[in-house]
């Protein structure tokens, strides 16, 4: 029989796999140091290895571009500029291309207001910057 230190183990060592394909070992290694020291800290690290990065990041179904699509649409709705970046980098690691970047924006507008869209776009642009790419021309503009 399986116990659940055995399961919550196997969980915890899928979601750092996955943490390191997107991340690099760097920031699963991060991840560990927090959960091994405990308190507050540890528990919320925990929490997201095991729920967003074991859970759902590492479901099949949906591959990591995909993914990548469905989080920054929620991110540019919920207005979370700083998991914005984070995740607009991630996209591009996952293959989404700026034009295509560009393009969630314009989708998601409509659903989420201009001024959300505004607070996305000027994160996009500062991404595209920092890589030395061009903030791209929309189809059909």
């Amino acid at each position: 029989m399986t116990s659940t230190t055995d399961m919550d183990s196997g969980k915890r060592a899928r979601g750092l796999k996955m943490i390191e394909a997107l991340g690099g070992k760097r920031l699963a290694a991060a991840y560990e140091t927090r959960i091994a020291a405990g308190g507050l800290d540890g528990a919320l690290a925990a929490m997201a290895v095991d729920f967003a990065f074991a859970d759902a990041w590492a479901r099949p179904g949906l591959a990591l571009r995909e993914r990548s699509l469905v989080v920054i649409s929620m991110m540019i709705a919920l207005r979370q500029t700083n998991e914005i970046k984070s995740h607009f980098q991630l996209g591009m690691k996952n293959g989404l291309t700026p034009e295509e970047l560009g393009e969630v924006v314009i989708q998601a507008t409509p659903y989420i207001g201009l001024a959300a869209m505004h607070a996305a776009y000027d994160v996009l642009k500062q991404v595209l910057q920092e890589r030395g790419l061009q903030t791209p021309t929309p189809q059909g503009a």
